[in-house]
């Protein structure tokens, strides 16, 4: 792929990534995706940090991760960010 393949690829996987976050929209801050911007940059960060997960656990870390530095350490455990982690796995192992 060249360098604008290489964007274009990673804005879909973006995207893609952002959809699945606004449908976990724990706030309700999207509507459930109908504002498709609330997550933008934990998306990317995310994608961005899909590049060194390697497991299961490692993807719940991130999502945590972002997550709770994004908005609340006591809303953003692991067991309320393993759901949408997992789906978010399984896409990305999809690509």
């Amino acid at each position: 792929m060249d360098k604008v393949q290489v964007l274009h690829y990673f804005r879909e996987l973006y995207a893609e990534l952002n959809m699945i976050l606004c449908e976990f929209d724990p706030y309700g801050l999207s509507d459930k995706g109908e504002i498709a911007d609330e997550f933008d940059e934990e998306a990317w960060q995310i994608l961005y940090g899909l590049v060194d997960v390697h497991n299961l656990d490692e993807a719940i870390d991130l999502v945590t991760y972002v997550f709770v530095k994004a908005f609340d350490a006591q809303a953003f455990n692991k067991e309320n960010c393993s759901g949408v982690a997992t789906r978010i796995y399984a896409w990305w192992l999809s690509k």
